[in-house]
């Protein structure tokens, strides 16, 4: 992995049932939604409203995609060090929305995926099975997070996924998803400190 947001390397082993990979994909979809509770806070401290602003966070949360609210906190973002001018809080806000918006397409594929049986890369055919089923006897599968089989570009010509997530793929992204909040609250307490009046 090149960087740490790149799609992580095929592993050779997922789960055994269900219950661990389920668990692993709650978790890490529970600590994206708490990230985001804290780009609500910068965003909040950015326009000078109080700490856990219902009506912050009503305004942060209006667009209806991850995408479209952090380009709006981008735009908050540049007229508040407009007035504000802080070279290190700039920096360690454009380092947050990098991050924020290279993961975010690893949360989508948490979110948006299904646990299928896939065969074990090395013991014979590698490929996901439609129907449940071990689909080569005698050769051993293990459970995944894979695309639902409808998202054709997440496949390629011999029907691979783009990607396997087992517990510990999805537990990495989990940490790193933590590591995202640490920053975020970091910078929180910076603006606080600092102090947010209201734009002009």
């Amino acid at each position: 992995m090149k960087n740490a947001w790149d799609v992580t390397p095929i592993p050779l082993h997922g789960a055994k049932g269900n219950t661990a990979i389920a668990a692993a994909k709650g978790v890490s979809v529970s600590e994206w939604e708490i990230f985001e509770v804290e780009l609500a806070e910068v965003y909040s401290a950015m326009i000078g409203m109080p700490y856990r602003s219902r009506d912050a966070f009503k305004f942060y949360g209006e667009p209806s995609n991850f995408k479209s609210r952090l380009d709006e906190l981008e735009k908050v973002a540049e007229k508040y060090f407009q007035t504000n001018c802080n070279q290190g809080f700039e920096s360690r806000f454009c380092e947050l929305a990098r991050l924020s918006r290279n993961f975010a397409p690893r949360r989508n594929e948490i979110v948006h995926s299904c646990i299928r049986p896939v065969i074990v890369p090395g013991s014979g055919a590698y490929g996901t099975d439609p129907y449940g089923s071990i689909p080569y006897n005698g050769r051993r599968f293990t459970l995944f997070l894979v695309p639902p089989l409808y998202q054709d570009k997440k496949y390629d010509e011999n029907n691979k996924p783009n990607f396997l997530y087992g517990p510990q793929e999805i537990d990495y992204y989990t940490d790193c998803f933590r590591w995202m909040t640490s920053l975020a609250l970091t910078l929180v307490a910076l603006l606080r400190n600092l102090g947010t009046p209201p734009f002009p």
